[in-house]
Protein backbone atom coordinates (compact mmCIF):
# COMPACT_ATOMS: atom_id res chain seq x y z
CA UNK A 1 0.00 0.00 0.00
CA UNK A 2 2.66 2.48 0.93
CA UNK A 3 3.55 2.40 -2.95
CA UNK A 4 0.42 3.88 -3.72
CA UNK A 5 0.49 6.67 -1.43
CA UNK A 6 2.31 10.00 -1.32
CA UNK A 7 5.69 11.11 0.46
CA UNK A 8 3.15 12.92 2.70
CA UNK A 9 1.78 9.67 3.75
CA UNK A 10 2.22 6.60 5.24
CA UNK A 11 0.51 3.33 6.16
CA UNK A 12 0.38 2.37 9.22
CA UNK A 13 -1.84 -0.64 10.97
CA UNK A 14 -5.41 0.07 12.22
CA UNK A 15 -6.82 -2.86 12.91
CA UNK A 16 -4.91 -6.69 13.54
CA UNK A 17 -7.17 -9.52 14.77
CA UNK A 18 -5.12 -12.90 14.81
CA UNK A 19 -7.00 -16.07 15.88
CA UNK A 20 -4.47 -18.73 16.78
CA UNK A 21 -6.12 -22.32 16.62
CA UNK A 22 -3.04 -25.10 16.27
CA UNK A 23 0.55 -24.77 16.88
CA UNK A 24 2.79 -23.54 14.42
CA UNK A 25 5.13 -25.48 13.24
CA UNK A 26 8.35 -24.39 11.00
CA UNK A 27 7.52 -24.06 7.16
CA UNK A 28 4.10 -22.46 7.50
CA UNK A 29 2.38 -21.70 4.33
CA UNK A 30 0.61 -18.02 4.12
CA UNK A 31 -2.50 -17.41 1.50
CA UNK A 32 -3.81 -13.91 1.99
CA UNK A 33 -6.88 -11.98 -0.11
CA UNK A 34 -8.05 -8.53 -0.17
CA UNK A 35 -11.07 -7.99 1.72
CA UNK A 36 -11.96 -5.16 1.10
CA UNK A 37 -10.85 -0.99 -0.43
CA UNK A 38 -11.60 1.88 0.77
CA UNK A 39 -10.86 6.00 -0.09
CA UNK A 40 -8.08 5.29 2.97
CA UNK A 41 -8.05 1.58 4.13
CA UNK A 42 -7.52 -1.93 2.75
CA UNK A 43 -8.07 -4.63 4.71
CA UNK A 44 -6.80 -8.40 4.40
CA UNK A 45 -7.54 -11.50 5.46
CA UNK A 46 -4.21 -14.19 5.85
CA UNK A 47 -4.10 -18.14 6.16
CA UNK A 48 -1.81 -19.71 8.13
CA UNK A 49 -1.37 -23.28 7.20
CA UNK A 50 0.25 -26.74 7.28
CA UNK A 51 0.48 -29.76 5.50
CA UNK A 52 -2.38 -30.95 8.19
CA UNK A 53 -4.61 -28.12 8.70
CA UNK A 54 -5.41 -24.30 9.42
CA UNK A 55 -3.24 -22.75 12.18
CA UNK A 56 -4.07 -19.34 11.82
CA UNK A 57 -6.50 -16.57 10.53
CA UNK A 58 -6.23 -12.95 10.63
CA UNK A 59 -7.82 -9.77 9.55
CA UNK A 60 -5.37 -7.15 9.64
CA UNK A 61 -6.86 -3.55 7.97
CA UNK A 62 -4.40 -1.01 7.59
CA UNK A 63 -4.79 3.05 6.34
CA UNK A 64 -3.00 5.52 5.01
CA UNK A 65 -2.58 9.15 7.44
CA UNK A 66 -0.68 12.15 7.43
CA UNK A 67 3.05 12.14 8.52
CA UNK A 68 2.98 15.27 9.84
CA UNK A 69 0.18 13.73 12.19
CA UNK A 70 1.73 10.67 12.69
CA UNK A 71 5.00 12.61 13.62
CA UNK A 72 3.19 14.76 16.27
CA UNK A 73 0.88 12.03 17.96
CA UNK A 74 4.45 10.12 17.87
CA UNK A 75 5.93 13.38 19.39
CA UNK A 76 3.61 14.02 22.14
CA UNK A 77 3.77 10.40 23.41
CA UNK A 78 7.37 10.28 23.92
CA UNK A 79 6.67 14.16 25.31
CA UNK A 80 4.54 12.83 28.28
CA UNK A 81 4.23 16.24 29.91
CA UNK A 82 2.61 17.55 26.76
CA UNK A 83 0.80 14.99 26.16
CA UNK A 84 -3.35 15.00 25.83
CA UNK A 85 -4.70 12.58 28.63
CA UNK A 86 -6.48 11.15 26.01
CA UNK A 87 -6.75 7.19 24.69
CA UNK A 88 -7.83 5.77 21.56
CA UNK A 89 -8.63 3.03 22.88
CA UNK A 90 -12.06 2.43 24.83
CA UNK A 91 -12.05 2.30 28.27
CA UNK A 92 -8.44 1.74 28.64
CA UNK A 93 -6.62 4.01 31.41
CA UNK A 94 -3.11 6.27 30.35
CA UNK A 95 -1.51 4.25 33.22
CA UNK A 96 0.17 0.88 32.19
CA UNK A 97 0.56 -0.34 35.83
CA UNK A 98 2.87 -3.92 35.58
CA UNK A 99 3.93 -3.52 31.66
CA UNK A 100 7.47 -2.89 31.46
CA UNK A 101 8.27 -0.72 28.66
CA UNK A 102 11.49 0.99 26.62
CA UNK A 103 11.77 3.76 24.75
CA UNK A 104 13.63 4.25 21.70
CA UNK A 105 14.20 7.68 20.57
CA UNK A 106 12.52 9.45 18.63
CA UNK A 107 15.16 10.53 15.89
CA UNK A 108 15.57 6.95 15.54
CA UNK A 109 12.43 6.20 14.62
CA UNK A 110 11.61 6.06 10.82
CA UNK A 111 8.85 6.53 9.46
CA UNK A 112 9.47 6.10 5.95
CA UNK A 113 9.11 2.46 4.57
Amino acid sequence: MQQHVGEAEVVVGRTIRIDHCEPIPPGVQLRRRLQSVGDRSATFFVRAYDAHETVCDAVATLVNVARVQLRSRLSAKLNPCKAPERSRCSGEARSHHGWQSRVAPFSSMSLKT
